[in-house]
This record gives C-alpha cells, structure tokens and sequence, in this order.
C-alpha cells in the first residue's frame, strides 16, 4: 500500500431520513420542505428520493437559502468554468 492517506468516503447520495438528519431536522419537517420547493432537488430511484452528498453540503455550507438563490448561485459558478 503506498502513502498513510486514510480518505474518508462519504455516499454519493443519502437518503430522507439520512439528509434530515445531517441538516437537524425530522424526515417530516424535510418532506414539508421538499414540497414546498425549499431544498435541493432529489433524484428518484426505483421508489426511493435520494439527495447528492455534494450538493447538500454545499447548501448546507450557503446557509441553506432557498432554492432559486441556491440554484442561481450553482449556475453562476458553473459559468465561471467555462
């Protein structure tokens, strides 16, 4: 094995109750936001709603803003990369 680097791997997707719980809130409170347009979009699989990792850590970090200010600001930087 070369280098002591030990990674962390966290999921790439995390579920309701998962994501819930890493922002403090219940999977209720969660479902409420989701319905009212508050919070990142999910991806659907098969029954399941999943939640990228990434992009909840990045709301997460902005403060949790409301979704057009938090989309507005993944375009802006998207844009800055091209």
């Amino acid at each position: 094995m070369s280098g002591d680097n030990k990674t962390i791997k966290e999921p790439l997707l995390l579920r309701e109750k998962e994501v819930a719980e890493l922002v403090g809130v219940s999977p209720r409170t969660w479902r409420d936001w989701r319905a009212g347009g508050k919070i990142p979009p999910s991806y659907k699989i098969g029954k399941s709603r999943f939640w990228k990792t990434a992009e909840i850590m990045q709301w997460i970090e902005l403060d949790m803003p409301n979704i057009e200010r938090f989309i507005a600001y993944q375009a802006g930087k998207k844009g800055k990369h091209l």
